[in-house]
């Protein structure tokens, strides 16, 4: 029987057993998860970097070649025209006068938008489509039932390494509770990557012996029919 899709409500009711029904508000719970999975993010981007893998996206320029993005893009490295033309951030502001690519010009509070200017040869590139590759922030939202990206038999994780940060921050009084928390995220943090790294975990693979490599083990494509 699988286990349930774990939500932000489940995580918290975790993390309050994980600290002894000490960590009771929903607010403090949040605040431990919201820099636990961020924590945790760090640490599985290392082994399961699809997760973090940019998509396309379009936009279109104004008129004068303003863009707004949504704020919640995490880097842009380079835009892209229909026509694959590439427009890469200029940094040197001696080379907007006559330079190709983009630049950052501020924020728009009102629509939440980081204000960019694209321009060919010095130019505005105006009213143009252009597309452009982004990893969104992936924090887990603030309802009850909203999921984190990580796999659900994953994500204790961040509970684990929650519990740890709450640890942490009690003090030296609770130096072996905090230990504790840290020993088991990183248990935990190593079979999840162990996972990942294993590809006979994967119905396209099996192990078997190869009589022609003088019988070593070696891995073999199979195919399934359904």
């Amino acid at each position: 029987m699988p286990i349930s899709d774990q939500t932000r409500a489940d995580l918290r009711a975790r993390l309050k057993r994980h600290t002894d029904n000490k960590l009771t508000l929903a607010a403090d719970q949040d605040t431990y998860l919201n820099e636990a999975e961020l924590d945790v993010f760090t640490e599985w981007r290392k082994f399961d970097p699809g997760l973090f893998r940019p998509a396309r996206d379009s936009v279109a320029t104004s008129a004068s070649g303003v863009l707004l993005l949504d704020a919640d893009f995490s880097r842009l490295e380079y835009l892209q025209s229909g026509s694959n033309e590439e427009y890469r951030e200029i940094k040197d502001m001696s080379q907007v006068h006559r330079g190709t690519g983009f630049y950052f010009t501020g924020f728009d509070q009102s629509a939440n938008q980081r204000q960019l200017i694209v321009i060919r040869n010095g130019n505005p590139v105006a009213s143009t489509t252009l597309y452009w590759f982004n990893i969104k922030q992936m924090l887990m939202g603030v309802g009850d039932t909203v999921k984190s990206a990580l796999p659900n038999e994953h994500r204790k994780l961040i509970t684990f390494c929650a519990a740890f940060l709450y640890y942490r921050d009690k003090g030296t009084a609770f130096i072996q509770s905090k230990e504790d928390w840290k020993r088991d995220y990183r248990e935990a943090l190593m079979q999840a990557e162990s996972w990942y790294k294993n590809t006979s975990k994967s119905p396209e693979y099996v192990t078997s012996v190869d009589p022609d490599a003088g019988g070593g083990g070696r891995f073999a494509s199979v195919t399934q029919t359904l």
